[in-house]
């Protein structure tokens, strides 16, 4: 009878690469693998646990045809339900503490629990201790260093070992080249971090193969077993390596050290990940060496295998990075598009996607074109939310606040929508607010970005720089609209000015939007119209009527919010019945198009549960 291996949490980046060596590596001929999933994948499924498997077979038999690897998978690897297995195993293994709870109740040979950063050891020892205990079942409990491996393309492993820190950085370098394409060839980018930190990286074929030959040796059982590398890797040289391959330069300086802006950040961003700086590497490593059956020298990482690592992930960034930005590039083709009828013989088209219910509704800000919202409309479409939108319509006036409430009734009276979220961003909130108060029954809950509360007899303290410039030019336009002409050409020009090198890269507009921040601007009409249409939303204080909507209302600002005032949005969140305020630290105007994924990702929590909204990255704080 063949030997049969079960494991649960292949998606994993361990995960993966033990299923694809057990399945090139057999200990016996014939041995069966069994991945536990909640729904099995198709066979050829190229998301999920299967290709993220099929990813890691490729990396550890580079040589092997694609039709052996494919002929392995379909022959000798099973999926299964964990509540549905009966069968004996002879081994187990359970990728994560949780997999604990799923144990079949049929003989088990061995267990091999890999234990998360998160859970203690003695944590995970107890928990052992019970079901292995009761059944006596041999156990060993595997704690794995800072794995790094290169991730399947479509994103399995990303946010495991050091793989957060090359992202943080990926991600980090892109969003301020958006913004100021040499930023990095004049500053240098800098981590704080104890002077002797010594991080345990360990390539994920390394740790398959530690693993392996020690769950191999029955004089393991009922141990705890560091898979650790042969040498610490110094952390200022990992990022002399990381400079080197992601073009930059990357400088570890005292916990003491100042910091920029930017360094800030990305050190916020590795808020997570810094725990690994302050921890020091295990001892006893020749000893799990001589267990394992594995000559230290043989997994002993010299700087040009390094680089060749990290070339590899950056590699696979910049292919995820391409694929993304296709994507968003794409995403209005991939829209349905309608006519809808509004205010007499006007008309709209409607922009929608996806097939959850409820749907979200995005309430644009006035002026703007629907650019801003591509990143984040890819973000809520991949997540399977259904969205609607809709393009500014042509009009022979100003479309006042009134009209736009309008507009939104007709569109969900068109699509069939009763219930909905509402997403606005800056003037699009006070839309929101007042189709919530006509509507109660209809809104699940709203999200307000960088709103703008701006108002006659507001608090003027609480106004941006940007808001009282604004204010009495578009006060006299109002009275005097042969002015328009000098108006629009002084709004154009400070619109489209490159602010001056010393300025702080983190304030700067993304280059993407520098053509559509004038769109209001585009002609003496739309600057005239754009002027009246913001007076009279000045004349709606949502700090009256806050109070009367029902619904849950989430407020995210940004620190650096150079428009739409932060201050006073933290203001009018108190006023709600059921209203918080988050901020983004460093966020701008156009978080939605800076941060899409952050922001989505917060949208996504408020949506699940209104009151779940703290424990997000540490890059949003809850104000209120």
């Amino acid at each position: 009878m063949s030997r049969t291996v079960l494991m649960f949490g292949v998606e994993s980046l361990l995960g993966s690469h033990l299923v694809a060596d057990a399945l090139l590596s057999p200990r016996e001929p014939g041995e069966l693998v069994h991945c536990g999933v909640s729904s099995p994948p198709l066979q050829g499924a190229r998301t999920g646990p299967l290709e993220a498997i099929r990813h890691a077979a490729r990396h550890l038999a580079p040589t092997m045809s694609e039709g052996v690897r494919e002929e392995l998978l379909a022959t000798r690897l099973r999926w299964v339900v964990p509540g549905a297995w009966d069968a004996p195993v002879d081994e187990l293994w359970c990728l994560s503490s949780a997999a604990l709870e799923m144990l079949p109740r049929s003989r088990i040979g061995e267990l091999n629990l890999v234990s998360q950063p998160s859970v203690s050891t003695e944590e995970l020892e107890r928990q052992l201790a019970g079901p292995c205990g009761a059944r006596d079942i041999p156990w060993r409990l595997f704690r794995p260093g800072l794995l790094l491996g290169v991730p399947s393309e479509e994103g399995t492993g990303w946010s495991e070992g050091l793989l957060p820190l090359l992202s943080a950085l990926h991600t980090l370098k892109h969003e301020v080249e958006e913004r100021a394409p040499g930023y990095f060839e004049h500053h240098a980018l800098r981590v704080r971090a104890p002077i002797d930190a010594q991080p345990s990286v360990l390539p994920v074929h390394h740790a398959v193969k530690l693993s392996r030959g020690l769950a191999s040796r029955p004089d393991t059982r009922g141990r705890v077993l560091d898979l650790v590398a042969p040498v610490p890797l110094p952390f200022a040289e990992l990022c002399e390596h990381l400079g080197l391959e992601y073009g930059l330069s990357l400088l570890a300086v005292g916990p003491h050290e100042s910091l920029a802006p930017v360094d800030r950040l990305f050190q916020l961003r590795l808020r997570d990940f810094e725990r690994h700086l302050h921890v020091s590497p295990p001892r006893g490593s020749e000893e799990l060496y001589a267990f394992a059956g594995v000559e230290p020298r043989a997994l002993t990482m010299e700087p040009r295998a390094w680089r060749s690592m990290f070339r590899a992930v950056r590699k696979a960034q910049d292919m995820a990075h391409a694929e993304r930005r296709r994507r968003v590039d794409t995403v209005w083709s991939s829209l349905r598009r309608s006519t809808v009828a509004v205010g007499g013989d006007s008309e709209l088209t409607c922009l929608s996607g996806g097939m959850g219910e409820p749907p979200v509704v995005i309430l644009n800000a006035l002026g703007q074109g629907l650019r801003y919202w591509a990143r984040l409309l890819e973000c809520l479409l991949s997540k399977g939310r259904r969205v609607l939108l809709w393009e500014p319509r042509e009009a022979t006036r100003p479309l006042l606040l009134e009209d736009q409430v309008k507009d939104l009734e007709a569109v969900l009276n068109a699509e069939g929508v009763s219930r909905c979220h509402l997403v606005g961003w800056c003037t699009g909130a006070s839309v929101a607010v007042e189709f919530s108060l006509r509507h109660p029954n209809a809104v699940v809950s709203s999200v307000f970005l960088n709103p703008s509360f701006k108002c006659d007899g507001g608090p003027k303290e609480l106004d941006t720089d940007y808001e009282e410039t604004l204010e009495p030019l578009f006060r006299m336009l109002d009275r005097r609209p042969a002015m328009v002409s000098s108006v629009m050409n002084s709004l154009r020009t400070r619109a489209s000015a490159h602010p001056p090198d010393s300025t702080e890269v983190l304030t700067r507009m993304n280059r993407d939007l520098e053509t559509e921040v004038l769109a209001p601007f585009r002609t003496e009409a739309s600057t005239l119209d754009y002027a009246r249409q913001l007076i009279d939303f000045w004349a709606y204080d949502v700090r009256a009527r806050a109070r009367e909507v029902r619904a849950p209302v989430l407020l995210l600002g940004g620190e650096l919010d150079r428009v739409a005032s932060s201050a006073a949005a933290c203001e009018v969140a108190r006023r709600f019945a059921d209203g918080r305020y988050l901020e983004v630290h460093a966020g701008t105007h156009y978080c939605l198009y800076d941060r899409p994924a952050l922001v989505a990702e917060v949208m996504e929590r408020f949506f699940e549960d209104p009151r779940q909204v703290d424990g997000l990255s540490g890059e949003v704080e809850r104000v209120t």
